[in-house]
C-alpha cells in the first residue's frame, strides 16, 4: 500500500492529535508509564550528575598531578612553591568551575537527543500501546524486543543529531553571511532564522516519534525520515509540543521528560491516518526488521 503524503499540510491535526493524547493515554490503560518515565528520568538525571562529577574530578586530577601539587599546605616548603601551590590551587578551583559549566551546558544542548535515546523503550511501547487501541491489532513485548527498541532509539537519535547539526550549520552560515554584508537586513532576517531555528527542531521531534511507526512497518530510520518528510506537516503539528516542553531550562531536565516523550508517541499515533494504520502490513517478525 502507497504510504500518506500530506505534505505541509496537517499541521493542525498533529496539534490536535497532541491534545487528544491525554485522553487517549487513559483511555487505554497507559498511565502507569508516567511512572516508568519518571524513574528513568530520575537515572538519567543522576548518571548525567555522576558523569559530570567524574569528568571534573579527572581533570582535576590530571591538572593537579601536571603541575606536581598535592592537597595538603606545603608548610615547610619555600615561598616560591608555597606560591606555586597558591597559584595551582587557584587555577583547579577556575578549571572546575569552567569544565563544570561548559559540561553542565552541553548536556543541555544534548538533552533532547540523550531523552531520545534514554527514554526510546519507553516511547516504543507507548507508540505500541496506543496504535493497538487504535486498531486493536496487539503485538506481545519481550525483553529483546525492548533492547531492539532502545538500540532503535539510540540510533535515530544519532542520526537525527547530524542530520539537524547540518540543517543547523547551513542556517547559522546564512545568518553570519548577512549579518556581514547586509546588516540591516538582519534585524529582520535574525528573528526570522530563529523561528525557523526552533521550527527545525520541532520537526525533528515529531519525526523521532514517527519513527517507531515505520519501524513496525519494515523501515529503517533513512527511509523513516524520508516518510515522515511525506507528511512533514503532521510531524511538525506532534513536535511542536515536545519542543515547547524541552524549550524552558528546568521544566525541559526534570519534568519535560517525564510527560513529553510519552504524549508525544501517542499523538503521532494519533494523528496518523487510521485507514493507513489500519491497512499497513506491519512486519511479521521484529527480529528481521532493519
Amino acid at each position: 500500500m502507497e504510504r500518506t503524503r500530506t505534505g505541509w499540510a496537517g499541521i493542525g491535526s498533529g496539534l490536535a492529535a497532541y491534545g487528544r493524547s491525554f485522553g487517549a493515554i487513559r483511555r487505554f490503560r497507559m498511565r502507569r508509564v508516567y511512572a516508568v518515565s519518571a524513574g528513568l528520568t530520575l537515572l538519567f538525571v543522576l548518571v548525567g550528575a555522576w558523569g559530570i562529577g567524574a569528568l571534573v574530578d579527572a581533570l582535576s586530577l590530571a591538572y593537579r598531578e601536571w603541575w606536581g601539587t598535592s592537597d595538603a599546605w606545603p608548610e615547610e616548603a619555600a615561598w616560591w612553591e608555597q606560591a606555586k601551590w597558591l597559584f595551582a590551587q587557584a587555577g583547579d578551583a577556575a578549571l572546575q568551575v569552567v569544565a563544570y559549566v561548559a559540561l553542565f551546558w552541553l548536556k543541555i544542548k544534548l538533552t533532547k537527543y540523550l531523552v531520545l535515546a534514554f527514554l526510546g523503550p519507553v516511547m516504543a511501547w507507548a507508540s505500541e500501546r496506543a496504535e493497538a487501541g487504535v486498531t486493536g491489532d496487539e503485538r506481545a513485548l519481550s525483553a529483546r524486543l525492548m533492547v531492539r527498541e532502545f538500540v532503535r532509539g539510540v540510533r535515530s537519535a544519532v542520526l537525527l543529531f547530524f542530520v539537524e547539526l547540518g540543517f543547523g550549520a547551513v542556517l547559522f552560515a546564512l545568518s553570519l553571511l548577512v549579518t556581514l554584508f547586509a546588516g540591516p537586513v538582519a534585524v529582520v532576517l535574525s528573528p526570522a532564522f530563529a523561528v525557523l531555528s526552533f521550527l527545525m527542531g520541532a520537526w525533528f521531534y515529531g519525526a523521532s516519534t514517527f519513527d517507531f511507526i515505520w519501524e513496525r512497518r519494515g523501515l529503517g530510520a533513512r527511509n523513516g525520515l524520508s516518510a515522515s518528510w511525506g507528511m512533514r506537516g503532521r510531524v511538525l503539528g506532534v513536535g511542536l509540543p515536545f519542543q515547547l516542553w524541552m524549550a524552558v531550562p528546568v521544566l525541559s531536565w526534570f519534568v519535560a521528560p517525564i510527560f513529553a516523550p510519552v504524549t508525544c508517541a501517542v499523538a503521532a499515533v494519533l494523528a496518523f491516518p487510521k485507514y493507513e494504520l489500519t491497512a499497513t502490513a506491519r512486519a511479521a517478525n521484529p527480529s528481521d526488521l532493519q
